[in-house]
């Protein structure tokens, strides 16, 4: 039998403060915190500069530089084509729902030197009807910190779908108008 103070000092080892900090600081915590921002400002289409600012403490320098060049080529088609809706002006970049989503729910990250992987359960509702589907985000770390580099559009639904294909980086690549 143990006393009350030992049996304190073994929840206070077993629940202790060290891997709530270090979860705090993980790939879906990371995940959950960008979701959380991007879901408090959405945006619909590629991020206007004010919107790509608000977000990019949680990108890849790489990501970044992807959104901007996409940026510019959407401007291009749109002064080739001023008749015509451009390239990423609408719709969610970030999840495979083109409406986007009310909740995210990072699973445990599969993570390797460097380089993570989180399923993540979004949710949308509308008119009371929540549609759930997963997604996978992928992370790199940069400067000590777990940044998001890319997001794996997993719905096959097709019913809304974002129509941005597999991936927002292959999306990104596109080079048509």
């Amino acid at each position: 039998m143990f006393s009350v103070i030992g049996g304190l000092a073994l929840l206070v080892t077993v629940t202790g403060s060290t891997p709530a900090r270090q979860e705090s600081t993980g790939p879906a915590a990371a995940v959950a915190a960008f979701y959380k921002a991007y879901r408090a400002k959405p945006f619909s289409g590629l991020p206007h500069r004010a919107e790509l600012t608000s977000v990019s403490k949680y990108l890849s320098r790489d990501l970044i530089k992807a959104l901007r060049l996409a940026g510019v080529r959407q401007a291009g088609c749109i002064k080739a084509h001023p008749d015509d809706k451009g390239p990423w002006v609408e719709g969610d970049l970030f999840t495979s729902n083109f409406e986007g989503q009310t909740e995210a729910r990072p699973a445990v990250a599969a993570d390797s030197v460097g380089r993570a992987r989180v399923a993540v359960t979004f949710g949308y509702t509308e008119q009371g009807k929540t549609f759930n589907w997963k997604d996978e985000v992928i992370l790199v770390k940069e400067a000590g910190r777990w940044v998001i580099d890319d997001v794996h559009y997993r719905e096959t639904n097709g019913s809304f779908t974002s129509g941005y294909g597999k991936s927002l980086r292959a999306s990104l690549a596109d080079k048509g108008c």
